[in-house]
């Protein structure tokens, strides 16, 4: 045994030996830690914005050039008074076989303490476009600069533009002359001082969705507020703007609901007001200085007729750093139509910016136009050029109806360009759909010039709805030194590249196509959320605000150009929208008659009474005790149209409602859903699936696709700094081991046995 310790521990070292450590080249950037006494700011007081508010860390530039963009918006409601600045805490090293430290013998010490003051580059940094100041490079180590911002140049942007901050760095000398590899670190406590004042927030609806969203260091909050008694129609204009902030924000603004009567002080000055409604149901506008009196003499006066919409909005008279947006009418059509067009995002405004009048909304198309073969030019891209050394991406998207696969025969024919002068042996294109590989180039002589390359299209890769097609460039020049501004990296993705996607009908039944864990869909599926319906009780404000946040959400993934949602009150459901929508009832089960219709179908039947599950479907029957918030998500075929579903998203209480309307709307929460059954307590979700298996029936003429690459793979890039034979070597003598220690194993049990 001694010598088996010893052979095995020979090896060992023998692998330390030849293990990957970090050459010079490959030397780790700084770590994401603030300078020795540097604390950083949780929030943002005075002149100073830390960049660690604006949601930036640590940046690297890795020379010889690199560049970085820093981009960012200022409160509505700054008034910038004079030059600002910028205070940039950089940290500037080198890299490369003469780099500090990369050799021990006193001639590289010597080169060492020579090459510390050799840095030869410099930084250009430009905001908006225009250039502030150039820093030269002559030294490593921690250093601090200070660039004015002159006045006009923070004023020359246009009203809802971000500001940019652009740093590039060019060490293109040091690379020559001594194989440097220089890098500059900029650090999160670097800052921006902006002098200003405070003042009103402008009021141009042109600007929509600013200033109620931002997008600032500041929150963006706002209070959706509709009639203690809404008709249908306001409620449905208010979940058809919350739908249109949720795209035009993203999902980024917290946006809540309140009646007319239940928004309280602290509220209406806290947050930017969104009101609903026609004006005589809003006893809150009365406070309110809009540019016209919302009542229906004033807005006739103005030339607004009855089915007309009315936008306005208003300096919020309980916060002057707020504003009050008002989608009202003379009548319930009105509200609807000035709803739609603020879920657009796009306002017409004439003379007078802060008032509209809005005479009639486009009927909603019903379906898009769906060709076999789509140019990137026909879905509406121009031709794009990546052009950044290394990584680099762009993407696409096209559209499949609801019902739709595509055929096994579907293709890419991509049309590019690129440069003859980058590395082929590292540059290339790796295609992917939805995340999938799908094909690869490599880049040569014989495809730099406008050059078709086909690529399949895995039916298995797609689905109903928005599909997303990502072009992904590694660009490696010949040399890193010569300048990239000169254009030696680059690829051309031209827009006649088309896209062969023919189809056919989906073959599987409704129940088993959506579940809770493919939520949005299909409700995300058509582009305008036209298939969508919003069922909630009457006189329930908690379960209009939970209503209201699945279609900020819904607004937020499907991002439709403009919504077209409907809503109904779950004791009057118009048959048209039972059997053409695809619905959503959200409430506590002893407010939704409609639920009463389909609980026996639902995969955990309720008690209308107490507001819980009569039968557990879950693997383990927990008792859950009296009182408790619980949320559920149930989901069906529709009874009313099997190509339509049914999800109910109900509580315990109000405070389980709330639960299951964040577990759905919340990304993050949304993961842990699936199956037809999902159980939400506190932040836990258990989920079940009581629906029978069934086989999927391909279409016609198709066969199933791996999800694998169907062209050659481009080759991976080394790590830098270490050597590509080390993971083969390293592997082998693992091997190594274990059949020495097996050998020696083997006899030192033979022996033992033979001494026995």
């Amino acid at each position: 045994m001694k010598k088996l310790f010893a052979l095995t521990s020979a090896i060992l070292v023998i692998t330390f030996l030849i293990s990957p450590a970090y050459a010079q080249d490959d030397q780790p950037p700084p770590a994401d830690e603030p300078a020795q006494g540097v604390n950083l700011p949780t929030e943002q007081s005075g002149d100073e914005i830390y960049f660690n508010l604006l949601d930036y860390t640590e940046e690297v530039l890795y020379g010889p050039f690199d560049t970085f963009t820093y981009t960012f918006s200022l409160p509505a409601n700054w008034e910038i008074t004079q030059a600002g600045e910028v205070r940039l805490a950089i940290k500037i090293f080198t890299v490369g076989e003469n780099a500090v430290g990369a050799t021990a013998d006193s001639a590289a010490d010597t080169l060492a303490a020579q090459l510390e003051n050799t840095i030869d580059g410099s930084l250009q940094v430009f905001f908006n476009d225009q250039i502030l100041d150039t820093i030269l490079l002559e030294q490593s180590g921690e250093r601090v600069v200070t660039i004015p911002i002159p006045l006009e140049t923070i004023e020359a942007l246009d009203p809802g533009r971000d500001h940019q901050l652009i740093v590039e760095l060019d060490a293109g000398g040091s690379c020559d002359e001594f194989d440097l590899r220089t890098r500059v670190a900029i650090h999160p406590y670097s800052l921006f001082n902006f002098p200003h004042a405070i003042s009103a927030p402008s009021t141009d609806l042109a600007l929509l969705p600013r200033p109620i969203f931002q997008n600032s260091f500041l929150p963006d909050q706002a209070l959706l507020i509709v009639p203690d008694n809404p008709s249908i129609s306001e409620l449905q204009a208010a979940f058809t703007v919350a739908s249109g902030f949720g795209t035009l924000t993203g999902g980024r603004l917290e946006l809540a609901l309140r009646s007319n009567s239940q928004v309280t002080p602290d509220e209406l000055g806290q947050n930017h007001l969104i009101f609903v409604g026609k004006p005589a149901n809003l006893s809150l506008l009365g406070s309110v200085a809009f540019p016209v009196e919302p009542g229906e003499s004033a807005l006739g006066s103005q030339g607004a007729q009855t089915g007309d919409g009315i936008i306005e909005m208003a300096v919020s008279p309980w916060n002057s750093n707020y504003v009050a947006l008002l989608a009202t009418g003379i009548d319930d059509m009105g509200v609807l139509k000035a709803a739609t067009a603020v879920s657009s995002g796009q306002i017409l405004t004439g003379d007078q910016e802060n008032f509209v009048i809005v005479a009639n909304i486009a009927p909603a198309a019903a379906n898009i136009e769906q060709r076999i073969d789509q140019t990137f030019a026909d879905l509406g891209y121009a031709d794009r050029k990546l052009w950044r050394v290394g990584y680099s991406v762009t993407e696409y998207e096209f559209y499949l109806p609801p019902g739709q696969v595509l055929d096994n025969n579907a293709y890419l024919d991509l049309l590019f360009s690129h440069s003859k002068l980058m590395n082929y042996d590292l540059s290339g294109m790796v295609v992917t759909v939805n995340g999938k590989d799908v094909g690869s180039i490599k880049f040569n002589d014989d495809n730099a010039d406008y050059n078709q390359t086909r690529i399949n299209i895995p039916p298995t890769t797609t689905y109903p709805g928005y599909n997303k097609v990502r072009v992904s460039a590694e660009l490696i020049p010949q040399d890193y030194c010569i300048d990239p501004r000169l254009g030696s990296t680059w690829v051309r993705i031209w827009p006649e590249s088309t896209l062969h996607i023919p189809t056919s009908p989906q073959v599987i039944s409704t129940a088993l196509s959506f579940g809770l864990d493919t939520y949005p869909a299909p409700y995300s599926l058509h582009p305008l959320l036209s298939s969508t319906a919003l069922i909630v009780p009457t006189g329930d404000p908690a379960a209009w605000e939970v209503a209201a946040k699945v279609a900020f959400d819904l607004g937020n993934q499907a991002d439709p150009a403009i919504t077209d949602l409907v809503a109904a009150f779950a004791d009057s459901v118009p048959d048209e929208i039972l059997g053409g929508r695809n619905l959503i009832l959200v409430g506590l089960p002893s407010s939704l008659a409609l639920l009463s219709e389909v609980n026996s179908a639902l995969p955990a039947p309720l008690d209308m009474s107490s507001n819980t599950i009569t039968q557990n479907v879950l693997e383990v029957d927990y008792r859950i005790p009296v009182g408790s918030s619980v949320g559920y998500l149930e989901i069906i075929t529709s009874p009313w149209n099997a190509d339509h579903v049914l999800l109910a998203v109900l509580g315990s209480n109000v405070a389980g409602l709330q639960l299951a309307g964040d577990a759905l709307s919340n990304p993050e929460l949304r993961t842990g859903l699936a199956g037809n059954f999902s159980i939400v307590v506190n932040d836990q979700i258990l989920s079940a699936d009581t629906r029978e298996i069934a086989a999927y029936e391909a279409p016609p003429g198709t066969t199933a696709a791996e999800d694998t690459a169907l062209t050659e793979l481009m080759p991976e890039t080394p790590v830098q700094g270490r050597a590509p034979w080390i993971l083969p070597t390293m592997a082998g003598v693992l091997v190594l081991i274990l059949i020495v220690i097996a050998i020696a194993a083997s006899g030192w049990w033979r022996q033992r046995r033979q001494n026995a």
